[in-house]
């Protein structure tokens, strides 16, 4: 049985997490360290560039208030924190229990409509999702624990590959928060080729998830040239990497490999000679009236859901934010504009995944523009010690990075992608949808599982 704060220390807690609230801060991060039988438990806020944070210390086995009905993009974070400490939050979830005239249904771990494998147990009436509980863990590999002890250069190998949509953007802000940590300023010419990386890699995922909303409309012929549009990015990657995923290329100090200009120019043609494809297909699906009325309505989310979210969730309605603004890359320096919508459906959310394709394109165009002659690395001793925090812009939202450093090794890591503060909010947003949308609704919301379950 754990042990409950008293009625004093959750108020007073529970007060302050009010305070954050009331005075304009989202919570973005909740992390936990042990030591001996105490646990550190933090809670980051953000209000655009500002950062503030509420930190506890409980012994093991302590019953805390859950922040959800506060700040409900929390919720996941608690749970993976009670999956590896001994600590909880609050009363646990009860599983729904099966109305009388309902149907249960389960749907996946894997499916072709799935990009990545989670199972759906849904309560349906006349075809209808009436409730939907959602369990995940197929992705869950403990790549935060096993960062723990780790050389920074184990870690950014292994961070890369922590998944398709953000590990390369998840990599970046860790190589930045350990050079910070160690006061190490790269070249300039390094940062913009990690700019162009970042974006790279975010072009890449967004294609993957244009080409997963055309299978789910039933586009085969628009899916395979969405297809053909990923082998030519592979063809791109090509001219300045041995891996089609851009692996290997961040390193602590800049980069591991100095790309000369001409395969960056050589790299660069080869994508903007997609724009034309994107804009058809865009205008294609706007103009065809059976594909713009299956997307205006379906996956439908109140304004009020919608401004707790992340993303293109948030900017669909309407809700704008740049991650971009807070990135240590020299976004700053480009010319560019955030696109939002309005709607908040899933017409409104695929058309921003094509008009963030083509952000991408518009960026990496500039970047290679902007790109300096010298050298891309340096070496220095990276043995400090410190803890930084570290805010990226990946695929679908913003990535954030919190590192502490001692004596040269990784003692601590926590990674938080939009994901992670969206994910709480499916049941309630995929309730009233028809089964027959709920691949498509899915699909729309830009759910990148490996880099939450890490």
């Amino acid at each position: 049985m754990g042990r409950r704060w008293t009625g004093k220390q959750s108020y007073n807690f529970v007060c302050k997490i009010l305070g954050m609230k009331h005075t304009g801060f989202e919570l973005f991060l909740i992390a936990a360290e042990q030591s001996e039988k105490t646990l550190k438990i933090e809670y980051k806020f953000k209000k655009g560039d500002q950062l503030d944070s509420i930190e506890i210390n409980v012994p093991e086995n302590s019953v805390i208030p859950s922040v959800k009905d506060i700040f409900p993009g929390g919720l996941w974070m608690q749970q993976e924190i009670a999956r590896r400490f001994p600590v909880s939050f609050g009363a646990g979830e009860s599983e729904d229990q099966l109305k009388p005239g309902y149907s249960p249904i389960e749907w996946g771990p894997f499916h072709p409509l799935l990009s990545e494998p989670a199972l759906f147990k849904i309560q349906s009436k006349d075809e209808v999702v009436d409730s939907i509980s959602i369990s995940t863990g197929y992705n869950y590999r403990g790549i935060e624990e096993l960062c723990e002890g780790e050389k920074p250069a184990v870690v950014l190998e292994m961070l890369e590959r922590t998944s398709l949509i953000s590990g390369i953007s998840t990599g970046i802000a860790f190589a930045f928060a350990v050079e910070k940590i160690n006061n190490i300023e790269i070249p300039e010419k390094a940062k913009w080729i990690r700019l162009i990386l970042n974006e790279m890699s975010c072009f890449k995922a967004n294609l993957y998830c244009l080409n997963q909303i055309a299978q789910c409309l039933g586009l085969l012929s628009d899916g395979s040239e969405v297809f053909r549009l990923i082998d030519l990015f592979n063809e791109s990657a090509e001219q300045i990497c041995d891996h089609p995923q851009l692996l290997g290329i961040t390193k602590i100090e800049g980069v591991s490999t100095d790309i000369s200009r001409g395969n960056i120019y050589a790299a660069n043609a080869v994508l903007q000679d997609m724009k034309k494809e994107l804009e058809s297909l865009k205008s294609k699906w706007t103009n065809t009236h059976s594909i713009y009325k299956r997307l205006e309505t379906t996956g439908f989310i109140d304004s009020n859901t919608a401004k707790q979210m992340s993303g293109r969730a948030a900017r669909g309605a309407g809700v704008y934010e740049d991650p971009r603004k807070y990135s240590c890359l020299p976004y700053q320096l480009l010319t560019y504009t955030v696109p939002t919508s309005r709607g908040s459906n899933c017409l409104s959310r695929t058309m921003l995944l094509i008009d963030d394709l083509l952000l991408s394109l518009l960026l990496i165009d500039q970047g290679v523009e902007n790109l300096p002659d010298g050298n891309a690395t340096i070496n220095f001793n990276i043995a400090g010690s410190g803890k930084v925090i570290v805010r990226e812009q990946d695929a679908y939202g913003e990535i954030v990075v919190l590192v502490s450093q001692e004596n040269g090794n990784i003692k601590f890591i926590k990674t938080r992608n939009s994901t992670t503060l969206n994910f709480p909010f499916l049941p309630d947003v995929l309730k009233g949808c028809e089964l027959t949308d709920l691949p498509l609704v899915l699909t729309s919301l830009n759910m990148d599982l490996s880099g939450m379950e890490k």
